[in-house]
């Protein structure tokens, strides 16, 4: 495995949101020789950065049999959740990286979510230089995979995925969640990260920064940043937060989260979307966060008022007979 892997990031279907902006600022901030890519569909520019990024439009990129394949079935798909193009979405993101891998000559990668902050890059390279395995992520449960961080080792493993995806994807009630856990029970293709802190890294696949740093304000019928959420399923590592205890330090222009004083956090999945540009404000968001009053108002959380505002507005449209809903991000 190389030392330094290229960090991909995909947007497709909508405008850059503003905090992507700011990850992609602070990832190189805090990992400044680490390359980095976005693929994306939007013509929006990227702003100034200091990160060493390189933007490729969708459309610069080859189609492979694969992804004519999943969009030919997307369009046929009979469609039983409501927010149909976010999980079309959610899963055509592998078969934009296989594709974009296979342009530029790419024999490894490591696919970032836009709201996922890695926190330390470096261990990650040289914890799993050994095994047979091809692609790695955490599960969320004992059922669900959770591609906020996909490490591609082999792409020929990515390949025998999507063909897992292509078998499946007919099946109304499947997603990206459901397809990588299925795939990693399977197969030993598979590198499952570890995410309990029973070892000396952890890996958030969706629990520690929505517990700690909150949720989707999108999520609530009033739309503030909420925190202290668990889940329904008794496997979810989220129904372990409670006992839980979250420090952070920095470290230069990096910063050390460590679990129940022992375990180093290796990314945390921003699901509030409140993303800083710089790893001191990320330090002071983590801190407030990781408070142990956890009282109302930290369960609470802030009010989104990005969300508060493209409900409004799109009331107000809807009023006026324009039936679409507005997104600023």
């Amino acid at each position: 495995m190389n030392e330094t892997l290229p960090i991909v990031w995909i947007e497709w279907g909508r405008a850059i949101p503003k905090y992507l902006h700011n990850n992609i600022n602070l990832h190189g901030v805090m990992f400044p020789s680490y390359s980095q890519y976005l693929i994306s569909d939007s013509r929006r520019t990227m702003p100034s950065t200091q990160a060493k990024i390189e933007y490729i439009s969708v459309d610069q990129v080859p189609k492979s049999s694969y992804l004519n394949c999943f969009d030919k079935m997307s369009q046929e798909r009979v469609e039983i959740y409501s927010q149909k193009n976010f999980w079309i979405g959610t899963t055509r993101r592998f078969f934009l990286l296989h594709d974009f891998m296979e342009f530029s000559g790419l024999s490894e990668a490591l696919h970032i979510e836009s709201d996922n902050v890695m926190l330390d890059l470096n261990h990650l390279c040289k914890f799993y230089p050994g095994g047979n395995w091809s692609i790695a992520y955490p599960m969320q449960s004992r059922t669900l995979g959770c591609g906020s961080i996909f490490l591609v080792r082999d792409i020929g493993g990515l390949r025998k995925f999507l063909e897992f995806v292509l078998e499946k994807w007919s099946n109304p009630a499947v997603n990206d969640m459901s397809l990588l856990g299925d795939f990693a029970e399977m197969t030993n293709l598979v590198k499952v990260l570890p995410s309990w802190p029973n070892e000396s890294i952890a890996f958030d696949p969706g629990a520690y920064g929505k517990y700690f740093l909150g949720s989707d304000a999108r999520n609530f019928r009033f739309p503030t940043r909420q925190r202290g959420i668990i889940s329904t399923d008794e496997t979810s590592l989220l129904n372990s937060m409670k006992e839980t205890n979250i420090e952070v330090e920095r470290v230069a222009t990096s910063l050390r989260v460590a679990i129940n004083g022992k375990t180093s956090l290796m990314n945390l999945h921003v699901h509030s979307k409140l993303i800083p540009r710089s790893p001191q404000k990320l330090e002071k968001y983590i801190r407030r966060g990781a408070s142990v009053n956890q009282g109302y108002l930290w369960r609470k959380g802030k009010l989104d008022l990005l969300v508060f505002f493209e409900r409004f507005i799109s009331r107000t449209s809807k009023l006026l007979g324009f039936p679409k809903d507005v997104r600023f991000r």
